[in-house]
């Protein structure tokens, strides 16, 4: 996959390869992914808008929802999932 993105600085690789499984994930994973150790990197959301941003009119987004009050979930999702919505 990295060969596909070439582009990415090494945190937002990180993040997408989080995302890669398609899967809901909140802040605080997302941050820990972002980081180069196991404590969470404060931009990671930062790093998550940039691959937003990279990933599209590449035949992919990420969604978002809100759980609760405070919290929120992101999730990699392929364009064609989308059109149904």
């Amino acid at each position: 996959m990295r060969a596909d993105f070439q582009e990415l600085q090494a945190a937002q690789y990180r993040v997408l390869e989080l995302l890669a499984d398609e899967k809901w994930h909140n802040r605080q994973e997302v941050q820990i992914s972002a980081s180069r150790d196991d404590s969470p990197a404060i931009n990671g959301v930062g790093r998550l808008r940039e691959v937003r941003a990279y990933l599209q009119g590449r035949g992919y987004t990420i969604v978002c929802r809100r759980i609760g009050a405070n919290a929120t979930e992101y999730k990699l999702e392929a364009c064609s999932q989308l059109e149904g919505v």
